[in-house]
């Protein structure tokens, strides 16, 4: 099974899909670690060295090395359905989750993140808005759950992934990674 979950950064992809995989006893791939580990610098270096093109690549192939797996939970980058060539490869897993939350929340989980590049010279909120309406309708478009993660705790909204997948009660044993 491979559940993938989409949605702005700060929306909580990582801290659900650590929780998720553990109740299903599933590995957890997050694609942004990925890059980072085959790229042996941070995302804020392969922008500066590469560009967003050049991320973007390395993106897709985190992408298509996570589907590969025969059982996971994939949190993806922010960014990663502004190619059509992911949005195809996303919509090849089991359960696409997007994750929504308001633009306030969004701005205020992100403040302070060091590790994500700005993506234009607009003042935080603002920028948030106009790239949120850029992807809304992309992310919209792989879905087929959407939560608000403001609305759930992390328990509750694994709950409800679950209950989508037909599977009420979680896994007993440990995960092994």
């Amino acid at each position: 099974m491979k559940i993938v979950l989409v949605g702005y950064r700060g929306s909580g992809k990582t801290t659900l899909g650590k929780h998720l995989a553990s109740s299903l006893c599933i590995p957890f791939v997050d694609t942004d670690h990925v890059v980072e580990s085959k790229a042996g610098m941070s995302i804020p270096e392969i922008f500066q060295k590469e560009g967003e093109s050049g991320f973007r690549l390395r993106e897709t192939l985190a992408l298509k090395e996570a589907l590969l797996l025969d059982n996971a939970v994939i949190a993806t980058g922010g960014g990663i359905v502004l190619r059509p060539e992911n949005r195809l490869l996303i919509r090849t897993a089991d359960l696409v989750v997007y994750l929504a939350a308001p633009v306030s929340v969004l701005v205020e989980r992100i403040r302070g993140d060091t590790n994500r590049p700005p993506l234009t010279h607009l003042p935080l909120e603002e920028e948030v808005m106009s790239t949120l309406k850029e992807r809304l309708p992309l992310y919209e478009e792989v879905a087929d759950l959407s939560l608000d993660t403001h609305l759930y705790s992390i328990e509750e909204a694994t709950r409800e992934i679950l209950k989508r997948l037909k599977k009420e009660e979680p896994c007993s044993e440990p995960l092994c990674s």
